[in-house]
């Protein structure tokens, strides 16, 4: 008789191989590439889709049992590759962590004995190394806690692996994207190239930019449906709504403002929110339940930080995560961000030097611009978010003294910049933007018009005069 051991592994393996299998079948269906885009009174539009007219030749069906096998040999060495893969990544990482300590340790030598004791043996955001090789240790950081986290599941949730796959895509290390991942990713269309994949990034971040504009306005104004389960929770819920109230009301004079976008608008917006962002130092919470916020962003709605989450997520966002997970989420990426930007500033990185792939994950983390942005409208984004980020801030400190919530000041660039890249005329979600410019247009005509005819009275009556 077998174990509860055994035949939970068995089924773990038995489940994990079939759902590989058919992620394997569908991700081998054709896909139908979009031909040029026609333009139609100044509006591009793509066309649909065009099927192929030349028949399919029928082939002859394969023996399961040679697929199966094949299917496991492939499968075997695609687990062989990913682990030496991963093992060589983790050789490299620890050759650039050895630069950092070098770099350190010499800098340490010209401090006095007491600071020396103090200072840190090593800390991530420490110079003698390049940005690449920053940014290989942040990916090699990322894959190390992937690997922990399927560790432990196959440990004490074996069964549940398989589903975890299913749900969360982008839970394997880099090295292993080839099997299930790399199907879903061509379920998405993400598997067209490195073009397609940012197109359908680009795509999911305009339609979570909706769908979060829309929840503001549906949770200003109708209650939710479990408050009827707490008959304590109105007074709560009142506040939550007028302070949604109020956000829309901000966010809809923003986005009323004429010449909001690109580094403009980011500055704009740290202006508007900058009694949030700096704060006094000796402000304490009142109360006896009070507590200081050490995240920063206790105060932003929840609303707000899903539609954050899905942002920086996608195009593998799961909206079945629950809130306190999904801001654990968007903290961990601003803790990220937040390194990165430290090392950039620090190191004094030339941000010329920045180009290609390098340049495009850096303004990717951040929400800036798009693969259709020229690199120096890249660089600008760039370099704009660095200054209000970390220069700008550290000077105001240093006069004022005030205390710099720096998560709520990058959380906020990010809402701006995902709200001005759905708004771009280069987003790869074309019908939401699109929708109002025939209106649009048509005010600015209506508007000339009757400006051209009260010019042309008071001419008429100064002539007449």
């Amino acid at each position: 008789m077998c174990s509860p051991n055994y035949s939970r592994w068995a089924t773990t393996i038995t489940l994990t191989l079939l759902l590989s299998l058919s992620h394997h079948s569908s991700a081998s269906s054709n896909i139908a590439t979009l031909p040029s885009q026609p333009t139609t009174n100044g509006i591009t539009c793509p066309s649909p889709p065009t099927l192929p007219l030349t028949p399919v030749t029928p082939t002859a069906r394969s023996n399961p049992l040679k697929s199966l096998a094949g299917y496991v040999k492939t499968s075997f060495l695609q687990f062989r590759d990913g682990s030496i893969q991963l093992y060589t990544n983790h050789k490299q990482c620890n050759t650039i962590r050895t630069k950092q300590r070098t770099f350190i340790a010499a800098k340490q030598l010209t401090m006095p004995a007491n600071e020396r004791r103090r200072a840190p043996k090593y800390y991530p955001t420490a110079g003698g190394i390049t940005y690449a090789e920053f940014d290989f240790l942040q990916k090699g950081k990322d894959d190390r806690n992937k690997v922990m986290q399927l560790g432990f599941m196959m440990v004490y949730a074996s069964r549940f692996v398989p589903y975890a796959f299913m749900f969360f895509p982008d839970m394997l290390p880099s090295p292993f994207r080839t099997g299930v991942a790399a199907a879903e990713e061509k379920r998405l269309g993400l598997g067209g190239g490195a073009m397609a994949k940012w197109d359908t990034i680009s795509r999911e971040r305009a339609h979570a930019v909706l769908s979060t504009m829309l929840a503001i306005e549906r949770d200003a104004r109708v209650p939710s449906k479990l408050l009827k389960l707490n008959p304590f929770g109105h007074t709560a819920a009142k506040k939550t709504m007028a302070q949604l109230e109020e956000v829309g009301n901000y966010g809809a004079a923003l986005l009323a403002t004429q010449g909001l976008s690109g580094v403009p608008g980011a500055e704009t917006i740290v202006t508007v929110l900058r009694d949030q962002i700096y704060t006094p130092a000796d402000v304490e919470p009142r109360g006896i339940l009070s507590r200081r916020d050490r995240t920063g962003i206790k105060e932003v709605p929840k609303v707000i930080v899903r539609g954050v989450a899905r942002l920086i997520d996608a195009p593998h966002f799961n909206g079945l995560l629950p809130g306190f997970l999904l801001k654990g989420k968007v903290l961990n990426h601003l803790q990220i961000l937040s390194d990165a930007d430290e090392f950039l500033v620090s190191q004094n990185v030339d941000l010329d030097t920045l180009s290609g792939d390098l340049l495009l994950e850096a303004c990717n983390r951040r929400l800036i611009g798009g693969a259709n942005h020229s690199e120096e409208t890249l660089r600008a984004g760039l370099a704009s978010w660095l200054n209000l980020s970390v220069k700008e801030p550290t000077k105001v400190v240093g006069k004022t003294g005030l205390e710099y919530n720096a998560n709520l000041a990058r959380l906020s660039l990010l809402c701006y910049h995902a709200v001005d890249g759905a708004r771009d005329a280069r987003a790869s979600s074309y019908l939401p933007r699109l929708m109002f410019q025939g209106q649009v247009k048509g005010a600015l005509r209506e508007s000339a018009r009757q400006e051209r005819e009260v010019k042309g009275g008071a001419e008429l009556k100064k002539s007449s005069d």
